[in-house]
């Protein structure tokens, strides 16, 4: 996306579990299906479009357009014809693929297999660091949203300040993970319950979820990059993780494509269900960009300690959540002091 002006160019990311077609239980064998489609071990497959690729875990597959596009539109039949390729290999396998943002019956404890091949050096690190054995990391998939930031330090701090702003709203409709081990869990989105908590060794890394009021590349790289990299550098003395995508907060940005990956929502039933909610959600990002209810410098004023408190909400309630923060509703043009998500998403 590095020639791109900002909100010009998308990709989506969606990953699929892999599970036995009888039980459902997890299958973890990402490796032969990758294989097989390709004719020999890889960790990636070029489709038509669309891509598949593995994930940190064996029984997770991920699809993503490698060429940004210009619309969401453009990505409907690729995603849906390789979905329905991958499928039909797995099927080959005696497996199948399950929707959704958590497995839930998995018990990763007794389940977790950790991907062998290609870039295994970098999984073994985050499993000596985090023990990756839990549902906060080898049961969660996700739908990842990618945008062009543009050219300018002036474009990212725009598109930085929108993004932070609809995260809290996402899990209002896209939340679809509600149970984990047979039972129902506190949140709806329980694959961001975890997910809140699965880097609490080394802080700096999640940091405050959404991301700190920085408006410029270089301000980023001192106060956000530095800090993670120096905070995790004596677990990691030979530096395997000190890169950008070491950054799990809501929205992240990749530098040398130019582009914001937001990593808020649940993975849904299908890929129609994730472009169309992804394509609403930067619509209100482009109208909040225009300024289309109030001023950018407004937007910017709210706190990553106020928008986490509604993203929270958010993950626990979906569209039971309360909005009671009247300078984020003033963002969006409501004066109310107080509004269900739900209506503030109508609206």
């Amino acid at each position: 996306m590095n020639s791109f002006t900002a909100f010009k160019a998308f990709g989506i990311e969606m990953e699929y579990m892999v599970v036995d077609p009888i039980t459902l239980n997890i299958l973890p064998i990402a490796d032969r299906i990758l294989a097989k489609a390709a004719g020999y071990p890889t960790e990636e497959v070029e489709g038509e479009g669309v891509n598949w690729s593995n994930e940190l875990v064996k029984h997770v597959v991920e699809l993503k357009n490698p060429v940004p596009v210009s619309s969401f539109t453009l990505l409907r039949e690729p995603f849906y014809l390789e979905l329905q390729r991958l499928w039909k290999t797995a099927e080959e396998l005696g497996a199948q693929l399950l929707p959704t943002a958590m497995h839930p019956w998995m018990d990763p404890l007794k389940e977790t297999h950790l991907w062998p091949l290609e870039n295994r050096k970098i999984y073994e690190t985050y499993d000596r660091i985090f023990k990756c054995q839990g549902h906060g990391w080898a049961n969660l998939q996700s739908t990842h949203i990618n945008v062009a930031f543009g050219q300018t330090d002036q474009d990212f701090g725009k598109v930085h300040a929108v993004l932070r702003l609809i995260c809290p709203l996402i899990p209002i409709i896209a939340s679809s993970s509600p149970y984990q081990e047979g039972t129902r869990g506190p949140y709806k989105s329980m694959r961001l319950y975890h997910y809140l908590q699965n880097q609490k060794r080394i802080p700096s890394i999640l940091g405050p979820v959404i991301p700190e009021q920085v408006w410029t590349p270089s301000d980023y790289e001192e106060k956000i990059l530095k800090a993670m990299y120096q905070e995790i550098a004596p677990f990691d003395k030979e530096n395997v993780l000190q890169y950008d995508w070491l950054n799990s907060r809501a929205v992240i940005p990749k530098f040398a494509t130019h582009r914001f990956e937001v990593r808020v929502m649940d993975l849904q039933e299908c890929p129609l269900a994730d472009l169309s909610l992804s394509w609403f959600f930067i619509e209100i990002a482009k109208l909040l960009l225009q300024e289309h209810w109030v001023p950018l410098g407004l937007v910017q004023k709210l706190s990553s300690q106020d928008l986490k408190k509604i993203l929270v909400e958010a993950a626990e309630k979906a569209d039971e959540t309360w909005i009671e923060n009247s300078d984020f509703l003033n963002c969006f043009g409501l004066r109310n002091p107080k509004v269900r998500g739900s209506e503030l998403l109508n609206y």
